[in-house]
């Protein structure tokens, strides 16, 4: 990734200066999984509705 302005170029992770000085972007993140139980059963009973309202449509 090259992105180059008036203050100087990025490309990749070393920004360089028009003073030809030079620094290092460094971005960090912890990441950890989380469970969600309740989204399953969240999406069972969307789509169960789905189905409900369908079926209502059908039957008028």
């Amino acid at each position: 990734m090259l992105l180059s302005g008036s203050d100087g170029n990025y490309a990749d992770g070393l920004w360089t200066n028009p003073e030809h000085g030079h620094s290092e972007l460094g971005i960090y993140a912890n990441i950890s999984a989380v469970p969600l139980p309740a989204a399953g059963w969240l999406m069972i009973a969307g789509i169960g509705g789905l189905a409900a309202l369908r079926r209502r449509r059908k039957a008028a």
